[in-house]
């Protein structure tokens, strides 16, 4: 009996749901009208959605998502079904294979790191209440940011801005189901969800993405501290020397001109030590990959290595920067200490 029998409000992805059309009031089921609707336009709506953690995937959860597809077909009268699983590697091959059993059997061999793996389902089947079939398709992309970077390493491209290699290592990954009936949509769609959900993802370190998303600010930062540092120093190094006696005009013009030199060095030392702790912080990245072959494991290890000293190197810019105030207490001692012996 229909929602509309029942005096139940009206559900848009209840697939056996009625509605009135036409001057006499005739019910119509929304599969009905979503079947005429595909035959007249000749075109299919779909859903999709985008997944934005940094996933670390191997082949046991492909597993996983085709057996739990696959459940869910169960319950539909299916006419036919292919699977599909592309794999594409930082070299620009791929391999196409047809079926999960030559997916299971080839996914080890390859000797490059897998950057992508798109999956994808077609199936023919015939919704209740109708007897012509209806073809749906479901598409998977997901990408592994080790591999992206691999890649950029190897195309030499680096040195791009840092938020546009931060955007392209946030791909993640993406669904996409096109579908006739919204009921059977929304089943599947539901599926994927739940597989994304149970996914391994890296999210120990939101401290450093924090930290990178605002890590042009560290240059300009030390720079500041820098000259207020050195500032600082030069007043008291003067006050030590002279305190409160008197001294020349040429005397204060020869100080003054050093602490500006000292200022302008600290200055210019602070902010490229804050540049290169910048540049390293930006190389740091999330761990996400794809582990499907014995080039992904060496590639993640290596990731995991090369991460380890970016945050090294961009430790030691940082506290270097913080260090220059004790090589111009050093210098600012040594000149002033010059010039007023010289003037004695």
């Amino acid at each position: 009996m229909s929602n509309i029998e029942n005096g139940l409000p009206a559900r848009p992805d209840d697939g056996n749901y009625e509605i009135l059309v036409g001057e006499e009031g005739q019910r119509v089921s929304v599969q009905l009208i979503q079947q005429i609707f595909n035959e007249v336009t000749g075109k299919a709506e779909c859903l999709t959605e985008s997944f934005k953690r940094f996933y670390q995937i191997d082949f046991e959860h492909i597993r996983d998502l085709n057996t739990r597809i696959n459940q869910t077909l169960e319950q539909f009268q299916v006419v036919s079904q292919n699977f599909t699983v592309v794999l594409y590697y930082v070299d620009n091959s791929k391999d196409e294979l047809r079926s999960f059993e030559r997916f299971a059997f080839n996914n080890a061999g390859a000797s490059s790191p897998v950057e992508s793996i798109f999956i994808k389902y077609n199936f023919l089947i015939v919704p209740s209440k109708l007897k012509k079939t209806q073809s749906y398709t479901i598409s998977i992309r997901i990408a592994s940011s080790v591999a992206l970077r691999k890649k950029l390493e190897d195309d030499n491209i680096l040195d791009e801005p840092p938020f546009i290699l931060r955007l392209m290592r946030n791909r993640g990954a993406y669904s996409k189901v096109d579908y006739v009936d919204y009921s059977v949509a929304r089943t599947m769609q539901a599926v994927i969800k739940e597989w994304f959900s149970i996914l391994p993802y890296d999210d120990s370190q939101k401290i450093l993405l924090y930290i990178q998303r605002r890590s042009h600010l560290i240059p300009r930062v030390l720079r500041y501290l820098g000259v207020i540092f050195a500032a600082i120093i030069c007043m008291k190094e003067v006050y030590n020397h002279v305190g409160g006696a008197p001294v020349s005009p040429a005397y204060n013009l020869q100080v003054e001109i050093a602490c500006f030199i000292i200022l302008c060095t600290a200055f210019i030392v602070s902010g490229w030590l804050g540049a290169y702790s910048e540049s390293k912080i930006d190389e740091w990245s999330p761990l996400s990959y794809l582990k499907f072959n014995k080039a992904d494991e060496l590639e993640i290890a290596r990731y995991k290595k090369k991460n380890r000293n970016s945050i090294l190197k961009s430790l030691f810019g940082f506290f270097a920067a913080l260090l220059t105030s004790i090589l111009t207490k050093i210098l600012a001692s040594i000149i002033i200490n010059y010039l007023y012996h010289a003037h004695q």
